[in-house]
C-alpha cells in the first residue's frame, strides 16, 4: 500500500513539474530501491528548517509593517501565523505543512502590505517603523530562499531515486511523512515565482515611499533551479 500512494505521488509531481514553466533537469523515473533515502529525508527537514525560519523574520516584518501604518487586525493575524510556524517544531511532516501554509500566507500578505502603504501618506514616524520593519522582512527573505531551493532538489532527488524498498527505509526516521512531503513539492515550485513577485511588490512600495530597503534586485531575482 505504501508503495503504491508512493508511485502515484511521483507520478503527480513529474505531471505538475510538466506544467510549470521551469528550466529543470530531464526527469526519470528513478530506480526501484537502494537510494540513500536517510539522506533525502534529511535534506527535506534541512530545506524546510531554512524555509520556516526565514519566514517567521518575513512574518515579524510583516506583522511590524501592519502595526507602522496602523492596522492592528492585520498585525494581529501574522503574529498568529508565526505562532502557527513555530509550533510545527522540528518533524518532518509538520515543517512541510508549515511551510507549505505559511509561504502562501506570506505572499498574500505581502501583497496586501504593498496595497495598503501604496494607499496612505506615510508620516516620518511611520517610514522610521517601516524601516526597521523591512530589515526583517528581507533578512528572512533572503534567509529562506536556500531553503526552497534546498527543497526543490531534493523532490528531484527523490523522484530520481524512484519507489523505495522496504529496506531503504529502515531506521530512517520521518520516513512516513514521505509521502505527503513529496506530495507538496510542486506547490514549491508554484511558490518560488509567487514569494518572489511578492518580495518586489513590497520592495516596490517602500521605495514609492522613499524608503530605501536594504536589500538588492538581484537578492530578489527567481533562480533558475
Amino acid at each position: 500500500m505504501y508503495r503504491n500512494s508512493f508511485v502515484k505521488i511521483l507520478g503527480v509531481i513529474l505531471i505538475s513539474i510538466a506544467v510549470s514553466g521551469f528550466k529543470l533537469p530531464s526527469l526519470g523515473g528513478g530506480g526501484g530501491g537502494g537510494a540513500d533515502w536517510k539522506t533525502i529525508v534529511g535534506d527535506f527537514k534541512t530545506g524546510f528548517g531554512k524555509i520556516n525560519k526565514g519566514l517567521e523574520n518575513v512574518l515579524e516584518g510583516i506583522a511590524a509593517s501592519y502595526e507602522a501604518i496602523g492596522l492592528k487586525e492585520k498585525a494581529a493575524v501574522a503574529r498568529q501565523n508565526i505562532d502557527n510556524l513555530k509550533s510545527a517544531g522540528d518533524k518532518l511532516g509538520a515543517g512541510s505543512d508549515a511551510a507549505s501554509v505559511q509561504s502562501e500566507y506570506m505572499a498574500e500578505a505581502s501583497v496586501d502590505l504593498a496595497k495598503e502603504m501604496s494607499a496612505k501618506s506615510l508620516s516620518a514616524e511611520e517610514k522610521s517603523k517601516l524601516v526597521e520593519a523591512s530589515k526583517n522582512y528581507f533578512m528572512g527573505a533572503k534567509n529562506a530562499i536556500p531553503g526552497y531551493i534546498k527543497v526543490i532538489t531534493t523532490g528531484k532527488k527523490a523522484q530520481d531515486a524512484g519507489t523505495p524498498s522496504p529496506t531503504d527505509l529502515i531506521g530512517v526516521a520521518g520516513a512516513g511523512d514521505l509521502p505527503g512531503v513529496v506530495k507538496n513539492i510542486p506547490a514549491f515550485f508554484k511558490m518560488i515565482p509567487t514569494s518572489f513577485k511578492a518580495f518586489q511588490a513590497y520592495k516596490k512600495s517602500l521605495e514609492k515611499a522613499d524608503i530605501k530597503p536594504n536589500v538588492s534586485d538581484s537578492d530578489l531575482a527567481v533562480p533558475e533551479i
